[in-house]
């Protein structure tokens, strides 16, 4: 789920599930060459599988800096 997009449009932030870890966890987005490569941030530890989730709801205009939630 994407929830954020930089100015220029090439950074997009959101969440995506993570098989190994059983939760929805932060995630990014970037384009290489005609895809989007996506980079999964995590959770923090004793996040709840199937219960807890992280997003990402914001983000510096290169997204170098993401900030986000982080629910248990």
């Amino acid at each position: 789920m994407a929830n954020h997009v930089n100015p220029d449009g090439t950074v997009i932030g959101g969440s995506t599930w993570d098989a190994d870890a059983q939760l929805e966890v932060a995630a990014l987005w970037h384009p290489v060459g005609d895809e989007w490569v996506e980079t999964m941030i995590g959770a923090l530890p004793f996040t709840a599988p199937f219960n807890g989730g992280v997003w990402v709801e914001d983000m510096t205009a290169d997204g170098s800096i993401v900030v986000g939630t982080n629910q248990f």
